[in-house]
């Protein structure tokens, strides 16, 4: 009940987060009619989930429990091994949006399990291109997920990760549990790259790859690209060298 009541207090007008959520429905409804989203259900998770998409009702579900601000003092009292301060410092209320279309990109690109890092990366790059086109007015590091200035290190440091990358013999490597858990994984940070590092920087770099990839084949239909697991053929074509 407190919780509830909590929630109520700070989302007493959840108005603008519709808008935006029906904002990025339009969107959703552009590239797949198929997928209207119907509605948005709030509802309180007890801290299980933030954003989900419900492909049977075709709806967006909030637990608001999980936005009452990074600075909210239960989250400080919750099993830090679950609830790291990198993962808390992100329950904001302006996450919502992002976090929901995540999950219905989650959702609608079909499941791929890459035989190396490149292939990995190119299947996590597909995620984030549909992210691009389905929040076209957020910022990049909301998309991502991440907090401030991470969005930047990558960005600053993309040629310097490529080098690592290609001098370290990783682009190929098969070991999924060395290059799914050092560069996909949610983290603070992207272990080889240091503690100073953003997380995540594995699909940060497929991204770059699959936006240079549609740049060099316009006339592919969002579709075509889901639908495309040849991830190898993806990299090579899209020339990417940064």
């Amino acid at each position: 009940d407190s919780l509830f009541q909590i929630t109520q207090e700070e989302f007493s007008d959840f108005g603008p987060y519709q808008e935006e959520l029906e904002e990025a429905a339009k969107y959703i409804a552009l590239y797949f009619p198929e997928e209207m989203i119907q509605q948005v259900t709030t509802f309180i998770s007890t801290f299980q989930y933030g954003s989900i998409f419900n492909q049977k009702d075709k709806e967006f579900g909030v637990g608001l429990d999980m936005y009452l601000g990074s600075d909210f003092e239960v989250y400080q009292l919750l099993n830090p091994q679950n609830f790291p301060a990198y993962r808390t410092k992100k329950f904001e209320p302006y996450r919502i949006t992002p976090n929901c279309v995540k999950a219905f990109v989650d959702y609608k690109t079909p499941p791929h399990i890459g035989k190396n890092f490149i292939e990995q990366a190119v299947y996590e790059g597909k995620k984030m291109y549909l992210m691009d086109l389905l929040l076209p007015t957020h910022h990049d590091s909301l998309k991502m997920g991440y907090l401030a200035g991470q969005i930047e290190w990558v960005e600053d440091q993309e040629e310097n990760m490529w080098k690592y990358l290609v001098e370290e013999n990783v682009l190929f490597s098969s070991d999924k549990n060395d290059f799914q858990r050092h560069y996909f994984n949610e983290g603070p940070f992207t272990t080889p790259f240091g503690t100073e590092s953003s997380p995540k920087a594995g699909a940060w770099i497929g991204w770059q790859i699959v936006r240079k990839y549609m740049d060099e084949n316009p006339n592919l239909t969002v579709n075509e690209l889901l639908q495309n697991t040849d991830h190898q053929a993806i990299f090579t074509q899209s020339g990417y060298r940064p």
